[in-house]
């Protein structure tokens, strides 16, 4: 703002300012009121919304988890697509998909619902969904589909776990040679740690791999051997009647 000589030239200025900006000031001042109400408002309205949700999530959980039956079932079926997309909804259909499978074995929505909580923005639900819903997915036959999902988690976190899955699906596909060797990679990556004490069967799997490995090579071996006599035996026997024919005819024609 320029410099002024006198206070007059000072007020007159301002009242010119004023004259020409003052509506656009106070419309400005109203509207900045109203947006800091409007945002409170907005901030305390999703703070309603929340809770409401928290509320109904808890409350519909709490009745699966008491009671899995029809309505209970109809129920969290409702909020997951109520709330589809949002964190309850994820939760909720993970639940589910864990109660189906424990109470009625219901592969079909188990697989249906981990494939909701599959897709969570949250990175342990997700990961946690694909694991399971890659089991399923075996379960069901679809392992191109299982090795999909286990390619998807991280192997930093997940290796030993995803690389055991491998070798319990690979052994279900009756590849044992590619089902050690998964089982090996599992076993590797945890036995200088403390989980190695907390996955004993992986060490039984592996155990009983190199075993039946080794008792197949014994029985081939033996396979091998009472061949290898049988045969022995069978030429010794013919050699013998021929060298008796032999010698038999040799005499007859001496004679």
């Amino acid at each position: 703002m320029e410099l002024y000589s006198t206070e007059e030239q000072q007020a007159e200025e301002l009242q010119k300012f004023w004259k020409q900006n003052g509506k656009t000031i106070i419309i400005g001042i109203i509207m900045g009121v109203i947006g800091i109400l409007g945002w409170e408002q907005f901030k305390s309205y999703r703070q309603g919304v929340m809770e409401e949700n928290t509320y109904t999530y808890m409350t519909v959980i709490k009745n699966l988890n008491a009671d899995y039956n029809e309505n209970t079932v109809k129920a969290t079926e409702k909020l997951i697509k109520d709330q589809d997309g949002s964190i309850y909804a994820e939760l909720a259909a993970f639940n589910l998909a864990t109660l189906a499978v424990d109470q009625k074995n219901d592969i079909e929505k188990a697989m249906v619902n981990l494939e909701i909580s599959a897709k969570s923005s949250d990175d342990a639900l997700a990961s946690i969904s694909k694991l399971r819903l890659a089991r399923v997915y075996a379960q069901e036959q679809r392992f191109d589909d299982a090795y999909k999902l286990l390619n998807e988690l991280n192997d930093e976190i997940y290796g030993a776990t995803v690389s055991e899955l491998v070798g319990d699906f690979k052994l279900l596909q009756g590849k044992n040679d590619e089902a050690r060797a998964a089982y090996q990679k599992a076993y590797d990556k945890i036995k200088d740690t403390q989980e190695i004490q907390h996955n004993q069967l992986l060490k039984i799997k592996l155990d009983d791999l190199n075993g039946s490995a080794a008792a197949a090579k014994t029985e081939a071996k033996t396979e091998a051997k009472t061949e290898a006599k049988t045969e022995a035996k069978t030429e010794a026997k013919t050699e013998v009647k021929t060298e008796a024919k032999t010698e038999a005819k040799t005499e007859a024609d001496a004679k």
